[in-house]
């Protein structure tokens, strides 16, 4: 693709970072573009709350947690309401969501998990009263981050 790299992703949110991420494993040059000036979109923003079940944070503060639970709660908040998303595709996510705060932890990036900020509907089968939303730990990327040199394995069968 010549100067551009093989990749170009405009915007750097939750899903174009993750994108560009997994482009680079994958041996891609990537080309992120973001019109802001910080990086992030609106996970950069305060409250850039993300709902991620089963996450290992959650552990770390004794409340214990399934993929299967979320995929209940999941399940009951969303139903069959959401034309855009199919079963499998919300299976992936439930599944996929500690594995991608793994990775992101792998590369420098912290989250904390949010204590009392419950499940909107923490009474709908496998909801949590203690919930399931991490923040990220807000960063000045350019003076304080960098990514491990070499890439990060990205092993989605062990987690690690």
């Amino acid at each position: 693709m010549g100067s551009l790299g093989d990749l170009v992703l405009v915007g750097s949110e939750g899903g174009g970072f993750a994108a560009e991420l997994a482009a680079d494993h994958a041996g891609c040059e990537v080309l992120l573009l973001e019109e802001h000036e910080v990086v992030g979109g609106s996970t950069a923003m305060p409250g850039g709350i993300v709902w991620v079940p089963n996450d290992r944070r959650m552990d770390g503060a004794g409340v214990h947690d399934l993929c299967d639970d979320a995929w209940a709660y999941f399940d009951a908040v969303i139903g069959d309401e959401c034309p855009r998303s199919s079963d499998e595709w919300c299976r992936v996510f439930v599944t996929a969501a500690p594995w991608m705060l793994k990775v992101l932890d792998k590369l420098g990036i912290r989250f904390l998990y949010c204590d009392r900020y419950r499940n909107y509907y923490p009474d709908l089968q496998g909801g949590h009263t203690e919930g399931r939303a991490v923040e990220s730990i807000p960063l000045d990327a350019p003076r304080t981050w960098s990514p491990p040199v070499g890439g990060v394995p990205l092993d989605m069968e062990d987690g690690s």
